[in-house]
């Protein structure tokens, strides 16, 4: 566990001499002949390295992460990465934060792909030096989707007047880019299919009809490829409440979408800058749309009207259908049910997310169909943005696992999964109890390793209190480009 150290002090010494040597020698630098001193037998660790996590995996193509330590008493820091073959890396800043630039970040991936290395940060603030305990993080051999998607919003979230722009986010810059821009109408809940070629869009606006306006509030479909590539699902054609979808799914060859409909939020309470207790109707069930058909119709096994019921998600082959079923208690548990082509049938809790006493909701397939990922949370789920953890189970149910890029004390919410199932990204308040976009990698027996924070998060549009969202991964640029330009197209109509 941890880099093995093999050089003596007096040899530890000459590489640091000759490391500092590295550093801007135009610049004043206090640790220009402090040598042996800093080995870490000599000075007793008195801050913390909080960003990355002890243990973190870092995608192979991320851009240049943040790394930042909670001591800011000191004016001068040396940050040191010692690698694997008993190299050492070291730079210096005035700042208790720094990002490398990417020739070096390239250099330290290549030198530790699978491979831990260990960071330190030394630091002096005039008269004496301290430093970090030191932390070990790696570079995964597994890629991230080359880009992302996402919201930005603000606490305290108004669910229903505020109107957030969508983003994305190529994975390997420190930059984003408006993907989706709300000024005319507003859209909240967003889903891509697997293949990044259609989206769906809960949306709410007021569509002119003669000299009237109409209120529409309903589900936007774009499409990339199709020859009809803008679509509206709306309730007058079928008498169907679809306001607040609460997110949709797509089927894998995107000829079905299930949705929630009738799912209303009728109260929202501001707790706090960063929590809102909601209130929901329990009219909510889950309804399948067929594309080609432009039907829309509830489905059997998931309609109860004693009950809410949100969150639909298909499995990876289509065959299965998960949802939430949330009860007049306040305690959620996931169901399935077979889609059986949009006919439904009889739903059953999921073995292991549908404990008595606790509730279980979010819940997503990965890619491969091995796994089903969710969010627990004791008690009930009537606190949005509450403390709520991230669990995994086998895709079919079984014993439910805590995985470890969930941090006690805190939100972890909403995962979507990578392609290739080697990563999910989730929404977490463990940074400065804001919300950020997470990326953890999760290995062949289910096992998340610490998460890494998506870089250079931007958060001038949201405030004070900045809250990232519903982040899906995108293979191709192209499909990006063209859902937007055909919304932009529908938005200027």
């Amino acid at each position: 566990m941890g880099c093995k150290r093999s050089l003596s002090i007096f040899a530890f010494s000459v590489l640091l001499i000759v490391c500092i040597t590295f550093l801007d020698s135009c610049s004043e630098n206090p640790f220009k002949d402090f040598t042996a001193s800093l080995d870490s037998r000599e000075i007793t660790a008195s801050f913390n390295i909080t960003l990355p996590e002890n243990g973190a995996s870092f995608p192979r193509n991320i851009a240049p992460p943040e790394f930042e330590w909670d001591a800011a008493d000191n004016n001068n820091w040396l940050i040191r990465i010692d690698l694997q073959d008993g190299s050492s890396l070291s730079r210096s800043t005035k700042e208790n934060h720094w990002v490398p630039k990417s020739d070096l970040w390239e250099k330290i991936k290549l030198s530790s792909e699978n491979t831990y290395v260990t960071l330190t940060v030394y630091g002096y603030n005039g008269e004496t030096f301290s430093r970090s305990e030191p932390i070990r993080f790696r570079i995964s051999s597994y890629e991230l989707d080359p880009y992302i998607i996402y919201r930005i919003a603000h606490y305290p979230l108004n669910f229903v007047k505020e109107k957030p722009n969508l983003y994305y986010r190529d994975i390997t810059e420190l930059k984003s880019n408006i993907f989706l821009k709300a000024d005319k109408f507003c859209f909240s809940c967003h889903v891509l299919s697997d293949d990044g070629k259609a989206m769906a869009l809960s949306t709410r606006r007021y569509i002119k009809i003669g000299k009237k306006k109409k209120k529409i509030t309903g589900v936007d479909v774009l499409f990339v490829d199709n020859e009809k590539d803008y679509l509206l699902i709306e309730n007058a054609n079928s008498n169907l409440d679809i306001y607040g979808s609460m997110m949709t799914s797509w089927s894998p060859k995107n000829s079905h979408l299930i949705l929630s409909v009738g799912d209303k939020i009728i109260g929202v309470n501001i707790l706090s800058n960063t929590t809102a207790k909601l209130t929901y109707d329990m009219g909510g069930d889950i309804a399948v749309y067929a594309v080609g058909q432009k039907v829309l119709a509830l489905l059997p096994g998931a309609n109860d009207q004693s009950v809410r019921e949100f969150w639909p998600y298909f499995s990876a082959n289509g065959e299965i259908i998960s949802f939430s079923r949330l009860y007049k208690n306040g305690e959620s548990d996931i169901y399935v049910l077979p889609f059986n082509n949009g006919k439904g049938g009889k739903s059953k809790p999921l073995e292991g997310a549908s404990e008595k006493g606790i509730s279980e909701y979010f819940q997503r397939y990965s890619p491969d169909g091995k796994w089903i990922i969710f969010n627990r949370l004791q008690g009930p789920t009537d606190t949005f943005c509450d403390l709520s953890d991230l669990y995994i189970l086998p895709a079919a149910g079984g014993v439910p696992k805590k995985l470890a890029c969930s941090k006690e004390g805190c939100m972890d919410s909403i995962a979507a999964w990578s392609s290739n199932s080697r990563w999910i990204s989730f929404t977490s308040r463990r940074y400065k109890n804001e919300s950020r976009i997470f990326f953890a990698e999760i290995d062949d027996q289910g096992n998340a390793y610490p998460p890494v924070k998506m870089p250079n998060q931007e958060v001038e549009e949201a405030g004070e209190h900045p809250a990232y969202h519903h982040a899906y991964f995108v293979k191709d640029r192209r499909n990006i480009q063209t859902l937007a330009d055909i919304y932009n197209d529908f938005n200027e109509r």
